[in-house]
């Protein structure tokens, strides 16, 4: 990939970009996405059911809330890297 073209999909999101720059050599491809978002279509109206009116999440009350609180990555347990990830995140 030319630095042109980086710097052109790096905003747009590189993952999305590369798989259709190579679909010609890729011939599943569309089939394979096709699968992929419908799995992901499925899992995500569940997982965000609980936020829904009536949820779970939704009727969790505050201090509910904070005490199921745990960060967003599993930086803490990645050794030094993740250490240093979990410092400049902070």
């Amino acid at each position: 990939m030319k630095q042109g073209q980086w710097m052109a999909c790096h905003g747009k999101g590189l993952i999305s970009y590369l798989p259709f720059r190579l679909k010609p050599e890729l011939p599943h491809l569309s089939p394979l996405l096709v699968a992929f978002f419908e799995g992901a279509a499925a899992t995500w109206k569940r997982f965000t059911s609980e936020f829904a009116p009536g949820g779970l999440i939704n009727e969790a009350t505050t201090q509910e809330k904070d005490s199921a609180w745990m960060p967003p990555t599993n930086d803490a347990n990645e050794g030094a890297l993740g250490s240093l990830c979990t410092i400049s995140h902070s």
